[in-house]
């Protein structure tokens, strides 16, 4: 959230890594151009738990993911395959089609 021009963050302290004064200064550019006036940071240590667009992004990806594996397997013509040939289908194989 933005007030008087602050932007307040949180960093997961495992990616304490990618915190870098060029780093926060390009954040800090980018944002004063999206808002239109200049911009501090405060950047503190958050918690890892919390929801983060990434974590919500990699959550959708492993439902679409599980999604397609359970559409394949309950294909006809797979678990026919899988029956008439003792196959076994490889879950890692599969990906989600748009």
């Amino acid at each position: 959230p933005v007030a008087g021009g602050v932007f307040e963050l949180r960093l997961d302290p495992a990616h304490r890594s990618l915190r870098t004064p060029q780093a926060e200064e390009r954040l800090a550019q980018a944002l004063a151009q999206h808002v239109g006036e200049p911009v501090r940071l405060k950047i503190e240590p958050g918690d890892a738990r919390l929801a983060t667009p990434a974590r919500a992004r990699a959550a959708r990806a492993a439902a679409r993911q599980q999604a397609a594996v359970q559409a394949f397997n309950d294909d006809g013509l797979v678990r026919a395959l899988v029956e008439t040939f003792d196959a076994r289908v490889r879950a890692d194989s599969i990906t989600p089609v748009d």
